[in-house]
């Protein structure tokens, strides 16, 4: 009986350390991938070492690229993948044992394109990042933003690529800095395709909910551009609408007694307000 292969795509920039966890957790899980494709955008060679010393226990792809993007990375990295199913962990994150062998499990031979779990900080033992919901389901538009992430999803290589990929104007490493996976999920659920949530699919990170101000700047960047792309998409409205009126309501909440709060929150209106009007100029300068 064959068994489905994996190729898993890690987008890297400025981090060592972490590489170096997420791959013993990778060498320690019940699943061995075809490929682990380490799309490197450092100009330093801070990896070389430290992927030679993995090479004789994971098939390591070391590709470099000086694009700057995560959506860029990990595109680069599918081109050249091989394997049937395709995963992009994020470089500070690391895998449960079992989870990519549940999940590869759960897609084959199903009609779904791809499966979702959830995150954990591995600190806490508590759910991260964002607010997942708590029962398994089919992912729907309204859901998006509560069963999915770059990081939690395990995609079928051809669906991915029939899509086009990440849109590479989002997410972290750009300007418009987040949503490119919510963007390439609207995609790919308008185009008839079927993904899987299922929670007790875990991945681990920590909580990262204390950013500094600029990154809630770029996250309100992304927001309001993929407001924009898919403004016609009722579900789509309403998340992006709560999401720029929570920023407003929650700095004029805790300005008094809580600046550096309030700041966070007043950011991401902001960079909400400026991402959508960008991207509304843009587009009217198009011929």
């Amino acid at each position: 009986m064959s068994h489905p292969s994996l190729s898993i795509v890690i987008p890297t920039v400025g981090r060592t350390d972490s590489i170096d966890a997420l791959l013993a957790s990778i060498a320690g899980g019940s699943t061995t991938p075809i490929e682990v494709i380490v799309v490197d955008q450092n100009e330093d060679g801070r990896l070389v070492a430290l992927l030679a010393k993995w090479t004789g226990s994971l098939p390591i792809v070391h590709i470099q690229t000086t694009k700057n993007g995560a959506a860029a990375a990990r595109n680069k990295g599918a081109a050249v993948a091989t394997g049937e199913y395709v995963h992009f962990p994020d470089d500070d994150s690391a895998y449960s044992a079992d989870v990519l062998q549940k999940s590869l499990a759960l897609l084959d031979n199903s009609q779904y394109a791809g499966v979702s779990g959830s995150i954990v900080d591995p600190a806490t033992r508590q759910r991260a990042v964002i607010k997942f919901l708590p029962e398994p389901c089919e992912v729907r538009l309204d859901t998006i933003h509560k069963t999915t992430t770059e990081m939690t999803l395990v995609w079928r290589t051809d669906v991915f690529r029939k899509l086009g990929g990440f849109d590479e104007s989002l997410g972290i490493g750009t300007y418009f800095g987040a949503e490119e996976s919510a963007d390439l999920m609207v995609r790919a659920l308008q185009a008839g395709y079927r993904f899987r949530f299922e929670p007790d699919l875990v991945y681990f990170h920590a909580e990262t909910k204390e950013q500094p101000v600029k990154k809630y700047l770029a996250y309100g960047r992304g927001n309001g551009r993929a407001f924009w792309k898919h403004r016609h998409v009722p579900e789509l409205r309403r998340y992006y609408c709560g999401y720029f009126a929570k920023g407003v309501a929650g700095f004029c909440l805790f300005l008094a007694f809580r600046p550096a709060r309030a700041l966070r929150y007043g950011a991401r209106a902001w960079g909400f307000a400026i991402g959508f009007v960008k991207s509304v100029k843009a587009t009217q300068s198009i011929p």
